[in-house]
């Protein structure tokens, strides 16, 4: 029987970690020769789709001379239709801070990178304590990551504006990124643009949502709700959420001029969340200083659409903090949410709010990334007239898609409990919709964008 990697993910998800690993060794052989002894698989809650670890080869590699090797391959639903993942040479080559594989699969459904080992911690390690320590107990390195975030936003920020272009529509067809959007909200992009499937059908769809003090619904029952959390309304339910993603995120929308074949696109990495960027150290000046590197450019693109470029890492590097996505049992310790049903809307409070970090890396992203964009598409005569409703879908496609929301209903890493799940909702319609009246953390954060 073939192994495949979707074969080693279930695997993995399901802690069957010494089926797992002898397939890697098995795997590797076959796609680039290499005899590996011993795998090591990185057990941590950070890889919702993605699996990595260390090979530990027979003999030293030819390459690096190294014995022992860092993999990473990421794997999504229906990668049949993709046409390639792991374009670094692409970020390599237009000045991009990125970390080259020493070998990397093309081949569909076998996509796999391999690095040499680092010393490096991810940003993500990194970022974590500084969470949930007290902040003047960390405030050099608080210092150091904020510097470094800065300098590599600012990078970014440049790169998409000497990249912007207008691109044909029909490339984007080919563009890895659509599996991290559209083609997770339905089972086929082009013959059914107007039907839900994929995760919404896997994940939600007739399935119970359990949330503290004992309250079950059915999905069914909780998609038809308006919300009202910590006092504001939010006149959106969850089915038009959904229903506006699926139109929003499809390639036909992301034309503009309208009708005029093309839509706007960057050169980007597409999903450069903190576990997917090295901190790394050097002596300059006699000083140490902290810099930023990507790494696994699963979904790097020539032609990804402009305001889709950013969006992955400032949800997941700023608005799934702290923890509640990744650590959920950690999360729910301190976490305070309670909800209520009354009269056709769901009524939540909670104590959630941005670590000190996360606010920096928010004003960071606004100052280099978020304004000077908008900036230039607007100049460009590029930017749609409904930019705001664009970006803020998108981002709601990242805690609603990137894992099951539902408590319990993930895999044996990666699961909500009753108050991260409510959480995790409550914030998806405060990414996708602004309150009736009043403001929150979001849509003040869009103010600043005008």
């Amino acid at each position: 029987m073939t192994i495949t990697l979707s074969d080693i993910q279930t695997a993995c998800r399901n802690k069957e970690f010494a089926f797992a690993e002898q397939a890697i060794i098995h795997f590797i052989h076959e796609l680039f020769n290499l005899s590996v002894k011993t795998v090591t698989i990185r057990q941590d809650s950070l890889s919702l789709n993605s699996v990595n670890g260390i090979l530990y080869l027979k003999e030293a590699d030819p390459k690096s001379g190294a014995t022992s090797l860092f993999f990473k391959f990421h794997h999504e639903e229906k990668e049949m239709e993709l046409k390639e993942y792991y374009n670094g040479q692409l970020l390599a080559d237009n000045g991009f801070p990125i970390d080259m594989p020493l070998y990397a699969s093309h081949e569909v459904g076998k996509q796999v990178v391999i690095y040499p080992v680092k010393t490096s911690q991810r940003l993500f390690d990194v970022c974590k304590p500084l969470d949930v320590l007290e902040l003047e107990t960390t405030e050099k390195k608080f210092f150091d990551v904020q510097l470094a975030q800065i300098e590599l936003d600012k990078i970014c920020g440049k790169k998409y504006e000497q990249s912007l272009h207008a691109a044909p529509l029909e490339k984007l067809y080919d563009e890895p990124i659509l599996q991290l959007f559209v083609r997770r909200l339905t089972d086929d992009i082009v013959t059914k643009k107007d039907s839900l499937g994929g995760r919404y059908e896997l994940f939600y769809a007739n399935k119970p949502c359990a949330f503290p003090g004992d309250t079950t619904l059915d999905f069914e029952e909780l998609k038809k709700l308006t919300w009202v959390i910590n006092g504001l309304e939010y006149d959106i339910t969850l089915e038009k959420a959904f229903e506006n993603a699926l139109h929003l995120m499809s390639p036909e929308a992301h034309m503009f001029p309208k009708n005029s074949g093309t839509y706007p696109a960057v050169i980007a990495h597409g999903d450069a969340h903190n576990g997917n960027v090295w901190y790394n150290t050097k002596v300059e000046d006699n000083k140490e200083k902290a810099f930023l590197s990507f790494f696994d450019p699963a979904f790097a693109g020539k032609h990804i659409p402009a305001l889709l470029a950013e969006i992955k890492p400032t949800f997941h590097n700023i608005f799934a903090h702290p923890l509640w996505l990744y650590d959920s049992v950690e999360a729910d310790k301190n976490l305070n949410i309670t909800c209520k049903i009354e009269k056709n809307a769901i009524h939540v409070t909670h104590n959630w709010k941005l670590p000190a970090l996360r606010e920096e890396f928010l004003i960071t992203k606004r100052d280099y990334i978020w304004k000077p964009l908008l900036k230039k598409l607007r100049e460009q005569s590029m930017l749609q007239d409904n930019w705001e409703e664009y970006i803020r879908t998108a981002l709601f496609c990242c805690p609603a898609l990137v894992m099951n929301l539902r408590a319990n209903a993930g895999n044996a890493t990666n699961f909500h409990t009753p108050q991260t799940s409510l959480l995790g909702f409550a914030l998806s319609v405060m990414l996708i919709s602004p309150p009736k009246q009043g403001k929150d953390i979001i849509s003040t954060f869009f103010a600043t964008l005008s």
